[in-house]
């Protein structure tokens, strides 16, 4: 008969194996109450795509992740909204032309007729694309910043002001 102790074993490492799974899990809407569960995070084939609102609040605008917390009238809500959501396509074509430019150019890495000129024309391709993305992205925090109260300014800088500490390792 075998103890109890090595009965014990496979259980354990089973479930140690099974606990990444657990965390991957999304629950499906029949068991949210009907809604669909809340997105955390970026799509990662969209930089710049905002995060949604407040959790819970299905009425609230989407933010800025450095904007979260801070509490924004509704007017000022709306506004951002509208900044976001007229970029919102100009920004997904440029992720899309810098995935793609990224995937052809690992391809030509690993293919047998690697041609240097047509790399560089597909580096230049998504480098011209992030650099546009970024353009577009902190013309959006500056129109975003003229639309806080100065109070609201300070609260945010504050928040975004370097901890002191010790300094990074290097």
């Amino acid at each position: 008969m075998r103890s109890p102790r090595s009965l014990l074993r496979p259980l354990l490492v089973a479930s140690v194996l099974a606990l990444p799974l657990t965390s991957v899990a999304q629950p499906d809407a029949e068991h949210c109450g009907g809604n669909p569960p809340p997105i955390h995070g970026h799509d990662h084939g969209d930089p710049g795509m905002p995060l949604p609102g407040p959790v819970g609040d299905p009425l609230a605008a989407p933010l800025p992740p450095h904007l979260h917390g801070l509490p924004l009238s509704e007017a000022q809500q709306d506004k951002i909204f509208s900044l976001i959501h007229a970029q919102a396509p100009k920004l997904r074509e440029l992720a899309k032309t810098a995935r793609k430019s990224r995937e052809e150019l690992h391809a030509l890495a690993r293919g047998a007729d690697f041609d240097d000129g047509k790399a560089k024309a597909l580096a230049e391709i998504g480098a011209k694309a992030n650099a546009e993305s970024a353009l577009i992205l902190a013309r959006l925090d500056q129109q975003t910043m003229k639309l806080l109260t100065p109070e609201q300014r300070k609260q945010l800088d504050e928040r975004m002001s370097p901890r002191p500490g010790p300094a990074p390792a290097r």
